[in-house]
């Protein structure tokens, strides 16, 4: 089956329900003019979302790798994405953490789709807001790329979602996806690594009396819930800052 075939089999499902003028489907596989017109149709009803299907085909890992690469699960997700200048809406994604990549199905072949990382200003997807910092943007311990925005005041934290590849079995060729979260506090512009209670503190440090005994009197452990007593000490941080 040809490529052109291919197109025109899918524009045949996809505009079922569609009024076109009447042709057979031999007629319409077989006459040139036909088919150039049903993709004339197909193609300018579709203008604007074509625009998403701009990048290249998904290499998937390696079958031996056990578990998945993707946020959260490896089911087909809708969500919102702002690529290329335009927003789209309930497109159906998966977030690849390992490859740092957004995947789409594409309307034409392949139907996995890894969109342009550059083009990629921010996307929503289970609920998460990532937005793209580029390398110029952050400090030497920081890399570019897709950042989960948790929090956003005078103070923001960000989490880096990533997924590793590790391999537990040299002689069998065993490996596993394991999930590595990174967190991040951008104060006036400049993103801060933060790993430990300490470090938070080093960041937000021209506060660091009230904030320590704010965790205290709130029982707020932060090894139990990294994520969690973040956000809180970057919350609190920003009403003493009021």
């Amino acid at each position: 089956m040809t490529r052109l075939t291919s197109i025109l089999l899918f524009v045949g499902v996809c505009f079922a329900n569609i009024h076109l003028p009447a042709f057979g489907q031999a007629n319409i596989l077989s006459d040139t003019s036909n088919a150039s017109y049903a993709l004339s149709l197909f193609f300018k009803a579709n203008a604007q979302q074509s625009r998403l299907n701009n990048g290249r085909e998904y290499i998937p890992h390696e079958a031996y790798i056990s578990g998945h690469p993707f946020f959260l699960n490896q089911e087909w997700t809708p969500g919102n994405i702002v690529y290329d200048g335009s927003s789209f809406q309930d497109v159906k994604m998966l977030y690849d953490l390992e490859k740092d990549e957004v995947i789409i199905l594409n309307f034409l072949l392949p139907n996995k789709l890894s969109l342009v990382r550059q083009k990629i200003e921010e996307f929503e997807i289970h609920g998460h807001h990532f937005i793209y910092l580029k390398t110029d943007n952050l400090n030497a311990e920081s890399s570019g790329g897709f950042y989960d925005r948790l929090y956003q005041q005078k103070i923001s934290v960000f989490a880096k979602r990533v997924k590793k590849i590790r391999v537990t079995n040299n002689t069998t060729l065993s490996a596993s996806f394991e999930p590595e979260d990174e967190y991040f506090l951008m104060k006036e512009g400049v993103l801060y690594p933060v790993k430990s209670q300490k470090s938070v503190l080093n960041v937000l440090k021209d506060k660091k009396p009230e904030i320590v005994q704010y965790l205290r009197k709130n029982n707020v452990v932060f090894r139990l819930d990294p994520q969690k007593a973040i956000i809180l000490m970057a919350s609190y941080y920003d009403t003493l800052s009021d």
